[in-house]
């Protein structure tokens, strides 16, 4: 991907300070610090060289040193300091670190790291907008996410015990973490379960307790934990239900749409809990393929009238 211009501007402004607080650091190093190769760091090195104040004499160019493979700054002119922060990048991070904030209960360590980083924020503006917090929903907060994040940065298993939202079951199985994410105010769980041998996606809020299992004690698995086997559905959806599609378009793919209506494609681990979903909203939603995902949602919604029939 080619750089802007911008992009090499802002490490350039970087750069110089970074070198004055590490004197004598090795191109190499820099290169892998700043994420760039030794050959784009030694060309941002011969740009800063060209670089100083209004004159451009010898007296005002930034004076530095890279030509022996370690780098000094002897002239650094105003670029001696850090970039500050805008009040407006302030203010964003702020905002994000109070979402973070939100997910963790009182007792989680990283809430008073969080809280002594926002302060640090508030200070650097005098005249900073007065701090409000993010309003999140309360499902958010889980006593579990410390154990599930641990479990994602160090690959560990977990065995869980966790209740179905498809299928209202109470299982236990062990699963390996991937990643987790929050969605429509709940916070999920993307992992590998060695009971269905598939990429399962699991509410925190639904995990009734979760204890750590070595990656040397988890189970033998038929299949690959990268396997990808899905289910898909094509989906009508009118705009009567429109709720199931702002609730769940980060899973949805837009096929077409009208003014009626719009088609779009899902892809699922399983059906059980699109076919649950799917009966409650009737008509809203048609079911295009598969042809027995179909035959599945009429023979339920008519067995349930079936049991209003029988009141």
């Amino acid at each position: 991907m080619v750089e802007t211009a911008i992009t090499r501007t802002a490490r350039a402004l970087d750069l110089v300070p970074f070198v004055i607080e590490h004197p004598g650091i090795s191109v190499e190093d820099l290169a892998q610090e700043f994420g760039v190769t030794t050959a784009q760091m030694v060309s941002d090195l011969s740009m800063i060289f060209m670089c100083g104040l209004p004159g451009y004499s010898t007296l005002e160019l930034i004076d530095l040193s890279y030509d022996d493979g370690f780098v000094s700054i002897i002239d650094p002119q105003v670029l001696d300091k850090p970039r500050n922060l805008s009040k407006s990048e302030i203010i964003s991070l702020n905002l994000a670190l109070d979402s973070l904030a939100s997910l963790r209960t009182e007792d989680d360590p990283l809430l008073s790291a969080i809280r002594v980083l926002q302060g640090k924020l508030q200070k650097t503006i005098a005249d900073a907008v007065p701090h409000i917090p993010v309003i999140q929903r309360s499902e958010l907060k889980s006593p579990l996410l410390p154990l599930c994040e641990e479990a994602v940065k160090s690959g560990s298993g977990l065995a869980i015990s966790y209740v179905s939202a498809s299928s209202d079951q109470h299982t236990e199985r062990i699963i390996l973490p991937e990643s987790i994410h929050s969605e429509n105010g709940y916070l999920y769980l993307r992992a590998w379960c060695y009971l269905t041998e598939s990429t399962r996606t699991f509410r925190l809020d639904r995990i009734m307790s979760a204890t750590a299992v070595p990656v040397s004690q988890l189970p033998q698995s038929t299949k690959s934990p990268t396997s990808t086997e899905h289910f898909k559905a094509t989906l009508k959806i009118s705009h009567e239900a429109k709720y199931f599609y702002e609730q769940n378009k980060s899973l949805l793919t837009i096929e077409s749409q009208d003014e009626d209506s719009i088609v779009v494609t899902i892809q699922l681990s399983d059906s059980e809990w699109l076919t649950r979903t799917l009966m409650g909203y009737g008509a809203a939603i048609t079911v295009l393929a598969p042809a027995d995902l179909a035959a599945e949602v009429r023979r339920r919604a008519q067995a349930t009238l079936e049991l209003y029939r029988q009141l």
